[in-house]
């Protein structure tokens, strides 16, 4: 049974106003645990608005494509009651995340072979299709799969919109804002949902980018400190950086913190904020957005 989208977070300033909708960026970043866009002025990249709402994520067996249908009707439930999003903008941007993609070198890409490279990691169903985009920092192709009534619900209200991966930019962002040129380089974990995105840049390259589904806290702390063993890395003197769906006063960041010392909510600076914003804002929760709006 689908049901309504809930909202998670909502804050504006004053400035806004949805009349001056022809001079807002707005970036969307879609996932399948919750719906979270922002507004940010075109002309001084301020950010002025952001909202997010929760899908539910059942906890039967449903297959893969019934569950991916329900995620389709939440989302188009939310897109349809959204009357602001129907605005005329300036820009708009969608990334959305998806469980299934592969890195490969550019020189080994072909547009003919992508859906073999993906199937020899992943399996992909008729439900969904095949999509790459470049990440140029890494002279890489990310190959992915999106359930095609995913793309055909965001494009029947925004229709000339580009859809990008949001792991390909969140790992773009990472390799232009982490500068660790000796040591043992940084970690973060982008906890969305049921999943956990683990990724370790080492002297301004990525050294390894996988994504895990967990159930419990244990399940998430198990996946990171399996990461940071396979990749020899010392717990006592990594640092583990946290992004999304995951809070400092929680059961799950206090179990990293028994095994992994060097741990703490991922903060950057927003670039230009609106003063009714400032107060108690929740960076790390909404990085990834913040970061694809480039407003940090």
């Amino acid at each position: 049974m689908t049901t309504l989208p809930h909202p998670l977070y909502s804050s504006f300033d004053n400035s806004f106003s949805i009349h001056l909708s022809r001079t807002y960026n707005l970036s969307i970043l879609l996932g399948r645990d919750r719906f979270s866009f922002c507004f940010n002025r075109h002309d001084d990249n301020c950010l002025i608005g952001l909202e997010s709402y929760g899908f539910s994520i059942s906890n039967t067996q449903l297959s893969s494509q019934n569950d991916a249908l329900e995620w389709c009707k939440e989302l188009s439930i939310l897109l349809e009651s959204l009357d602001a999003l129907k605005k005329p903008f300036h820009k708009v941007g969608i990334a959305v995340e998806c469980h299934k993609s592969t890195l490969i070198p550019g020189e080994l890409f072909s547009e003919g072979n992508q859906n073999e490279l993906l199937l020899f990691n992943q399996p992909v169903e008729e439900f969904e299709f095949y999509r790459h985009e470049q990440i140029p920092k890494l002279e890489a192709e990310l190959i992915y799969a999106i359930p095609s009534c995913i793309v055909s619900a965001l494009h029947s209200i925004f229709p000339e919109t580009e859809i990008s991966n949001a792991s390909g930019q969140m790992i773009e962002t990472l390799l232009k804002t982490s500068h660790e040129p000796v040591g043992d380089g940084k970690l973060y974990a982008n906890v969305r949902g049921d999943w956990v995105e683990i990724i370790c840049i080492e002297k301004e390259k990525l050294r390894y980018f996988n994504s895990f589904q967990y159930r419990t806290r244990e399940d998430l702390a198990y996946y990171i400190i399996f990461v940071i063993e396979q990749l020899g890395l010392n717990p006592d003197t990594i640092t583990l950086l946290l992004m999304g769906n995951i809070e400092r006063e929680s059961e799950r960041f206090e179990l990293l913190f028994r095994y992994i010392r060097n741990i703490r909510l991922i903060n950057k600076s927003l670039t230009k904020v609106g003063k009714q914003m400032l107060i108690d804002f929740p960076v790390s929760n909404y990085f990834n957005l913040l970061s694809f709006a480039k407003c940090v």
